[in-house]
Formats: C-alpha cells, structure tokens, sequence
C-alpha cells in the first residue's frame, strides 16, 4: 500500500485510556478468594504509532522518522539526507503525500533516489522536486520500503536504511549499519530485519517528549555548545518549608505512600519485597507492580500474591513491555502523593528509614529523596553534558561520589545532601514526576539516568540520604529466568544507542569525583 500515514488515523485521548483502565476486569481465579488485585492490561497496539491529529488531511501529520537506534532521518544543507541527532529546536519532520511520497517538512522537497553510484544494489538518497520523487510505503509498520520512482521500479525490496561505504584495497561496498555517525549516510538497500527499523514519530509527541531538551542556556558556555548543555544548570538549593499548618501532612504512610516496582515475571520477588516490610517495619503499604505477559500463573503463585491486600499486581498482555513504560504505568496508578520506586529484587532491612523520606517531603521542596543499596559501591552523583577536547564529540558524564564530596546538606537534615542521580531506591512526589513524563517508553533497560536528566531539566530538586538503604538480593543462578537474562544483555547496546541519541549524545561515561578537571569543578562551585 502507499505510504499514507497508519492504514486509519486514530485518535485516542488519555481521558479514553484512563476510561479503559477502570473498567479492566480484576483477575480472580476460580475457586479461591483473593485479597490481592490482579489486573490484565490490554496493550496490544502499538503506543508509539498512535496518531492524535484534529484534521482529516493527512498532509496535516508530521512525523519524526528514527532509524534504528533512534537517530532521524535529516538533511543538514536541504538536500543530502543523513542520519542526525533528533533535536527538538530543529525542523526534521516529514510529512506522508497521498501519492506514497516522503516530504521534507522544512523545505518541501521530496525523498528520492539520488544520481550518485553507489555499489549495487545501493542506492544513496536525496531531497528534490516532488513531481519526480520516489514512492514509498511502510511494511508491516516498521520498514520504509521503496515501491517505484522516476527512474524504474526496484526489482528488489529496498529499504531506507543506515548505511556505510566499505572501501578496501580488494573491494568497494555499501553494507547496512546498526548505529550511524552523526551526518552519517542513509540509503536505500536491502531491507534488513533489523537496522532498517523505522519509528514513525508524530511531531507534536516527539516536541513533548523532548522538552527537556527545550532549556534556555544559563550562560554561554563555549566548551559545550549544543542544546543539552543547558540542562547543566543546577537547581537552586534546597529550601526548609515545614508546613504552618499540620492539616495536610501524613496521618498514616499508608495514606501518602505507596511503593511502585516492575517486575518481569517474577512475582515470587514481588511476594518477597511485600512481605520484608511485614517483616522488618510491622506493616503494609499500597504496593503497584507492573508484569509483562505470557502464560497465566499457577494457582500457587497466585495463592502468594494474595497474601497482600494491599498489592494491586498489574498484568500486561505485552510480553516485553519494558522497564520504563511499565514503571510509568504504574506511577500513573498511584493515587497517594509520595511513592516509594524498588526493584522487584530489593528487600527493606533496618537502615530504610520510610518516615524520615516522608518527613524531607512534607518539610522541604525537594522533588526526590534517593537512598542507596546496603553494601554497594557508591553510586549517586551529579551529571553534566560536555564536549570532548580529545574529539569533539558530545557526552554525558556521572560524577560519581561527587555528592557526598560537595556536602551540600539541606537543612534540619544535615546526613542528606543536593544531588542530581541516585540510585533506584528513591521516594518521590507523585505529582513532580508525572510532570516531567516519568522515564522515555522506548528504553527497555538503560532507563535509570533518563528520569534524573528529566528532573534536572525541569529545575527539580533531588536529594541523597546515604544512610536510607534498602537490600539488593539477587536471585540464585538456577532461579534466574536465562531467557529473560540473554534478552536484557542482547539489547543492552540497541537501548544504550537509544539512550543516547534522546540525550542527543555520542556516549556516555562514569568517572569518580577525583577525575572531574579543576575547571569543571569551579563551575559547579559557582552554580551552588
């Protein structure tokens, strides 16, 4: 079929999806009586390719289109088109034709084959005169597939794909590549199963997305010139407000707190995590925890759940539905202002002190209050994006220790300090979080700096409390679920690409304090 946006435009508003989540069904199975709620979510469709428009043109609808590690197809001088960072302060949108043709939103020219040879069967493209540009259509959703233009009509299937030129003393060809440079080459080849993967992005999603990236620069900073520079600037300290009145402070934690997990098919860590608070603190709180798919759980597994009351154990019909997205889910279930995000794997112990979390909530404006993992090397740390004087690229480091090197304490609580990362054991306000958009869905895994860059973007303030700890306890190696674990490390680099082309970053790296350059440290000292 043509290239003409989804087969039908639909438009689904969050009122409908909220509409849809209270009317889901609760899960019991049949002859036993549950106290814990199991809900199965229906999330077949396709989230990034919901299309929200208020016009009946399809010429109306821009789109982003990311390649397979997350770049967007671009042209920086409006008629060589390339792999490029996707930057919200720069026209790359494309619009689909009814014809089956790609426009270039900025320019209103057209996506076509280019005259320039490359080794068959590639083809390099460009933007030109849209009478003469080629036609398009996407296959199954995920491919841009070329159907016929001016010159002939393709005897192979060719697909807008990443590529490079392989020119060696014995031979000279073009093959398809999995994570293009910045201004890299995209043309059209074979299709790939993999790197010719497209996301087609609508506009007004990605601008909302990207936000963050939006920021206003402090100061001009001639050592890191590109948009997410700007999120270097800290937030202001943060300020003791306790509250004049006691009318609207936490009575019961139960009533301002509820703790908030993914897990992925592992509700026996699930059952585990909720019965360490019964065992260490004496009580419950409301739990949410977000599952993948896949066959339904034995009765006994069930039988555990139910155990809790207060556990709503959210099941999706996604069988990969990710860490991100399943953790934005569940914050966008919680109804108290205050959660409490831990691995499925975490257990409470003596030292996770819910009460004083709670307390720097109610009495400060910081927007989260992180801990971290009792016996770990020492995580949390500020983030800065810079440019390499070695290269020029552009990346992002964590400063690890550098927090507790500063000692910026906040006051009446002198063992916590300012912050910009901690670790995944975090109490946060509802509200601030759902206000930055939680984590990017795309990340399956590599998601944990995602939420904190967001925060730090918008001026939220993050706190480190070292002595706030829970246990990490790893499952034994015969109890792991390999093929969970062989998925997790297989995509490891796919979501770090992605990671980093959100970020608009070439890499990222970790470095302890001591290795941060004088110069960097005095800019630091003067944002405080």
């Amino acid at each position: 079929m043509l290239l003409r946006s989804p087969r039908r435009i639909i438009t689904i508003r969050k009122s409908l999806v909220i509409f849809s989540c209270l009317i889901l069904s609760v899960v019991f199975l049949q002859q036993l009586s549950f106290q814990a709620q199991t809900v199965y979510l229906n999330l077949s469709f396709n989230i990034a390719n919901i299309v929200n428009v208020q016009s009946n043109n399809v010429e109306d609808v821009k789109y982003r289109i990311q390649l397979f590690k997350g770049k967007c197809l671009s042209s920086a001088d409006g008629s060589v088109v390339s792999a490029m960072f996707c930057e919200p302060n720069k026209k790359q949108s494309f619009k689909t034709t009814f014809d089956g043709k790609l426009k270039f939103d900025r320019t209103g020219k057209c996506l076509q084959r280019s005259n320039i040879s490359l080794p068959y069967p590639g083809y390099s493209l460009r933007l030109g005169d849209c009478s003469k540009a080629a036609q398009f259509d996407v296959v199954d959703g995920v491919h841009i597939r070329l159907i016929s233009d001016i010159q002939d009509v393709p005897s192979k299937q060719l697909c807008v794909t990443p590529a490079f030129v392989n020119d060696t003393k014995q031979s000279y060809t073009i093959e398809a590549i999995s994570s293009p440079k910045q201004g890299g080459l995209v043309s059209l080849l074979p299709c790939h199963d993999q790197y010719s993967t497209i996301h087609l992005k609508p506009e007004h999603i990605f601008m909302k997305d990207r936000e963050a990236l939006l920021q206003p620069p402090s100061s001009p900073d001639p050592t890191c010139n590109y948009p997410a520079c700007a999120i270097n600037k800290r937030a202001p300290p943060v300020k003791y407000q306790p509250l004049h009145s006691t009318a609207h402070r936490c009575k019961t934690l139960s009533d301002c707190v509820t703790v908030v997990t993914k897990t992925a098919r592992r509700p026996h860590l699930v059952a585990r995590l909720a019965q360490s608070f019964r065992d260490v603190k004496g009580y419950d709180l409301p739990i949410i925890a977000v599952d993948d798919g896949g066959e339904p759980y034995s009765s006994e597994v069930m039988r555990n759940l139910s155990r809790f009351k207060n556990l709503n154990y959210i099941i999706s019909n996604d069988t990969d539905l990710g860490i991100a997205l399943g953790r934005k889910m569940a914050v966008e279930q919680v109804k108290t202002k205050y959660f409490f995000l831990l691995d499925d794997d975490s257990v409470v112990n003596n030292m996770t002190n819910i009460e004083q979390m709670v307390e720097i909530l109610e009495t400060t404006d910081a927007a989260l209050i992180g801990g971290r993992i009792t016996d770990s090397a020492e995580f949390a740390g500020l983030l800065r994006f810079e440019l390499s004087n070695l290269d020029g690229k552009r990346r992002l480091t964590l400063y690890k220790n550098a927090c507790l090197k500063l000692n910026e304490t906040v006051e009446h609580f002198p063992n916590c300090m300012r912050c910009d990362i901690t670790t995944n054991v975090f109490m946060a306000r509802t509200r601030d979080i759902l206000e930055v958009g939680g984590w990017s869905k795309e990340l399956k895994i590599v998601e944990h700096k995602d939420l904190f860059l967001r925060l730090k973007a918008a001026q939220k303030k993050v706190v480190y409390c070292p002595d706030f700890q829970i246990f990490n306890v790893k499952q034994e190696k015969k109890e792991r679920d390999e093929e969970y674990q062989k998925k997790r490390f297989s995509r490891f680099n796919l979501m770090k690409g992605w990671f980093n082309n959100i970020w608009t970053v070439d890499g990222t790296s970790e470095l302890f304090f001591k290795r941060m350059s004088d110069d960097i440290q005095r800019r630091i000292e003067n944002e405080s």
